[in-house]
C-alpha cells in the first residue's frame, strides 16, 4: 500500500470531520435550538450533509491488501448524535442505499452496519440530548464499529469464515475501526470548541 495514498485518504476524511464539525458549530446551522434552520429544511439540508459526507468516506476508500478501507459510518453517527434521530438515521439511510450499488462481498453487512450506525447514534443523541460529549462520541464510535464487525462476520458472502478473515485477519478492519473514531470525536470536538466560541 502506498503511504502517499493512505495519507490522502486520512486528510480527506479527518480534515472533513473536523472542518464540517467546525462549520456546524460556528454557524450554528443545524442547531435544535437557536439553528439557522427549522422543520422539515433543517432535517433534509442535515441528512444531505451527512450523507453526503458518508458518502464520500465510501468513495475516498483505498484497497488494501484486498480489503477496502473506508469512513462510511463517521457521518451518520456525528448527524444522528449532535442534531437528531432523523438526520442520523435518514443520512446512515442515504449512504446505505448508496453502498448497495457498489456491490462487492461486503455489500449486505456494510449496508446494514452503515444504516445501524445511523439508529445507534440517533438513539444516543436523543437519551443525551441535554448532554452529549467527546466521550459518549468516542463510546458509541466503538459500539458502531463492533456491530458494523459482527455483521461483516456473520452476513458476508462465503460466510463466517471468509467475514472472519476480512475482520480479524486484515489491517483495513483495525483501520477502518480506527478511522471512524477518531472522525467522530474530531467531529465533536471541532464542533464544540466553535459552538463554546460563538456563545
Amino acid at each position: 500500500m502506498d503511504i502517499v495514498i493512505l495519507a490522502c485518504f486520512l486528510i480527506i476524511n479527518l480534515g472533513l470531520a473536523a472542518l464540517s464539525g467546525y462549520y456546524l458549530g460556528k454557524t450554528k446551522l443545524l442547531d435544535i435550538e437557536g439553528g439557522k434552520l427549522t422543520g422539515w429544511a433543517r432535517n433534509l439540508c442535515g441528512i444531505v450533509i451527512f450523507g453526503v459526507i458518508s458518502i464520500i468516506g465510501t468513495l475516498s476508500a483505498i484497497d488494501v491488501n484486498g480489503t477496502i478501507l473506508n469512513n462510511r459510518d463517521s457521518g451518520p453517527v456525528s448527524g444522528g448524535l449532535y442534531f437528531g434521530p432523523v438526520i442520523g438515521i435518514g443520512a446512515a439511510a442515504m449512504s446505505a442505499l448508496f453502498r448497495v450499488t457498489q456491490g462487492g462481498v461486503t455489500m449486505i453487512p456494510c449496508s446494514l452496519g452503515t444504516f445501524f450506525a445511523g439508529c445507534i447514534a440517533a438513539a444516543a443523541g436523543y437519551y443525551f440530548r441535554d448532554r452529549p460529549s467527546i466521550w459518549l462520541a468516542a463510546v458509541i464510535g466503538v459500539i458502531v464499529v463492533l456491530v458494523h464487525s459482527i455483521l461483516v462476520i456473520f452476513l458476508s458472502e462465503g460466510g463466517i469464515e471468509a467475514g472472519w478473515h476480512i475482520v480479524m485477519q486484515t489491517p483495513a478492519a483495525a483501520g477502518y475501526g480506527i478511522t471512524v473514531i477518531i472522525s467522530i470525536i474530531l467531529f465533536s470536538w471541532t464542533y464544540k470548541i466553535a459552538r463554546e466560541k460563538t456563545e
